[in-house]
């Protein structure tokens, strides 16, 4: 009996390892959902005028996005999250434009066809590289950008901003970390210790001054809300929290939430201008 109960602990033991090892080599494919472009401006019924603008990074991947210049000298960057695209970002994002501000569509490695691997890493790198387009090309100092991001963009954009002085960050669907939603998911696997791309908002938000607004759906059943309050409550003013009620991950910014999004920028932006 002994010997029986010491050979399935062994099994089990040697199952759980195997899928351990299978995490750790496969995690970025089991952790990215990279997709193509379906869609163009066009497709939105935009009337302001675009261009698509490329970008090399500093890894030498040259990467395609979209331009809507300004007419209130502000400027939105989006960053969109996994699973999305620039064409599955815009139409949301697109509404501020009807308010003025310009937007900045950023794209990364390995999606819509784009050469490289997706990861935390060189999705920062692909960040850089449009803000830098941005700022030498079209001459917009930091000071007048707003970083926009969308569930795994808006790590992107509190990263952006920790390393820039910028006008304010917008996010929606945010978390602490990635790796505190993935281990709470597998609580029974070491994903802490494995996970390669962490996104630990936690580590930098501090370095984060601007004004700060946090949208989130309370039906959100990939990034629940509860995430997005644990990083709300340790930021610092000036900040903002919008529960969009019934609302899930991805179906946040409609016209409404773009003309709260508006406000507030109105708000905080031109008092930092001031």
């Amino acid at each position: 009996m002994k010997k029986g109960l010491f050979w399935l602990v062994l099994i089990v033991l040697a199952l759980y390892l195997g899928v351990c090892v299978n995490l750790y080599r496969n995690q970025r494919n089991i952790m990215y959902n990279v997709i193509d472009i379906t869609n163009t401006p066009e497709n939105f019924s935009i009337t302001r005028n675009y261009e698509t603008i490329v970008v090399q990074t500093s890894d030498h991947i040259q990467l395609e996005g979209w331009y809507i210049p300004s007419e209130n000298g502000k400027m939105i960057v989006a960053f969109h999250g996994n699973g999305q695209n620039i064409g599955s970002t815009f139409g949301g994002v697109s509404r501020l434009t009807e308010y003025g501000y310009g937007l900045l569509m950023v794209e990364y490695r390995g999606y819509a066809g784009h050469e490289g691997e997706f990861t935390e890493d060189g999705a920062y790198r692909d960040a850089r590289a449009f803000i830098k387009w941005l700022h030498e090309k079209q001459n917009i100092p930091f000071q007048d950008m707003i970083f926009y991001g969308e569930s795994l963009g808006s790590a992107v954009a509190f990263k952006m901003a920790s390393e820039l002085d910028v006008a304010a960050v917008v996010a929606l669907g945010s978390f602490i970390s990635i790796a505190q939603v993935a281990q709470d998911l597998y609580w029974f696997m070491p994903v802490r210790q494995v996970l390669h791309d962490q996104y630990d908002v936690e580590k930098i938000i501090g370095n984060i001054n601007e004004p700060k607004l946090f949208i989130h759906g309370s039906d959100d059943d990939i990034i629940p809300i509860s995430y997005a309050k644990d990083l709300y409550a340790i930021t610092s003013e000036p900040k903002a929290f919008l529960e969009i009620k019934s609302a899930g991950h991805n179906d946040l910014c409609d016209d409404a939430t773009a003309k709260k999004i508006a406000l507030f920028l109105e708000e905080h932006v031109q008092e930092k201008s001031d």
